[in-house]
């Protein structure tokens, strides 16, 4: 009975969520995973999306989701530094949050949701005076740590805080920012990601595991540096490459240089960007994610767990959450390429502990990030609002 009156309240659930995102990078593939989440337990969803590029990744991916989705002007993210570079801005900045409030106050209308999902400061950046006008509950999804490099995005995040009637982080680590901020801990809820569902996923039975992949952005705070630092002094083993670089295209350039100089091009493969990086976490045997910066969570190591390939993972930010040292993944001693080596060789030293910490880790996702998890706790988080 009691599940039944849960289905049904789930049923009458309408989420109107914003997405100002153009490309598919962490933030946006976790969002849709709550959208996905919902609609598959019977809610409806609409969102709002950036029309500035037609033909974003983001839209076409909902499109093939089959997701109904409205235009939003949004801008990009500003703060008083770039309005003091370009003051004249400040109009069409306006203008932008002006036609975005108003955009969304007809969908609010038209559509009139139960609740409000946000994963972005910059969505609430341009919707802000529309959620001034209405008491709708408002889920905010925190997938990164409060702005504190900037103290004007710091007070308008404060505001989105105030006016969210719940706060979901993504690990401990960030619940932890946030409570550090000042926000109450009774308006938060952790809950972990899922791996992505992919339209077409691969088929990764009966494949042969060999060396060592990396999959993400390639950039030097990712620690791609001091993998292939600690790589280098690995004997026999294959590194691939998987993902591009988004911001510093000379980047990839710096590391091929580097690759041929050491005379490793036999054993590391750039492979760029792929749709979907399921089969090269599969044909692994270790999954690396020596990342340097503070990640809110770490989609790739539960990418790597889902199809039992352990994860060797630097202390930053939530990314030692994910691992149980020595069982399922290894977390390094800190965040040097000596450490990294150390993680490497001991991982590679015993092949039958290797097996069991797949194995380990396959079971750790099944049971601790599973997607009926995920289902639930999300539907947890909408009907307790």
């Amino acid at each position: 009975m009691k599940e039944s009156q849960q289905n049904q309240k789930l049923l009458n659930l309408r989420v109107l969520a914003v997405l100002p995102g153009l490309e598919l990078f962490g933030n946006e593939r976790d969002n849709i995973e709550v959208y996905i989440a919902l609609r598959e337990q019977g809610a409806k969803v609409l969102i709002g999306i950036s029309k500035n590029h037609i033909n974003s990744d983001v839209e076409k991916y909902l499109q093939k989701l089959d997701f109904e989705t409205f235009n939003l002007p949004f801008g990009n993210q500003w703060s008083w530094m770039w309005l003091k570079q370009y003051p004249l801005s400040i109009f069409e900045k306006m203008n932008q949050l002006w036609n975005c409030s108003r955009i969304l106050l007809q969908q609010i209308k038209t559509f009139q949701p139960t609740h409000i999902h946000l994963g972005s400061l910059m969505g609430y950046n341009y919707i802000a005076p529309a959620l001034v006008f209405n008491q709708i509950p408002l889920i905010y999804r925190m997938g990164d740590a409060p702005p504190t490099d900037s103290s004007y995005n710091l007070k308008i995040w404060h505001f989105a805080m105030k006016r969210a009637s719940k706060v979901i982080a993504v690990s401990e680590f960030i619940s932890q920012q946030i409570i550090a901020q000042g926000v109450s801990q009774a308006k938060i809820t952790k809950i972990y990601n899922v791996a992505p569902s992919r339209l077409f996923p691969s088929d990764i039975k009966s494949v042969k595991r060999d060396g060592l992949v990396y999959v993400g952005r390639l950039a030097e705070n990712k620690g791609l540096c001091h993998l292939f630092q600690a790589f280098s002094k690995t004997q026999e083993q294959n590194l691939t490459i998987v993902g591009c670089s988004v911001y510093d295209a000379n980047f990839r350039n710096q590391l091929e240089d580097w690759v041929k100089f050491n005379n490793l091009q036999e054993r590391v493969h750039f492979l760029g960007q792929v749709d979907d990086p399921t089969i090269y976490y599969a044909k692994s045997l270790i999954h690396v994610a020596p990342s340097i910066v503070q990640e809110a969570l770490g989609m790739v190591v539960l990418e790597a767990k889902k199809v039992g390939t352990p994860s060797i993972v630097f202390p930053s930010g939530g990314l030692p959450e994910m691992i149980r040292h020595g069982i399922d993944g290894y977390i390094c001693r800190d965040k040097t390429p000596e450490a990294l080596t150390e993680a490497i060789e001991w991982m590679l030293a015993d092949r039958d502990r290797l097996s069991k910490m797949g194995e380990a880790a396959r079971h750790d996702y099944e049971t601790r990030f599973g997607r009926e998890r995920f289902l639930q706790e999300w539907a947890n988080s909408y009907l307790d609002n």
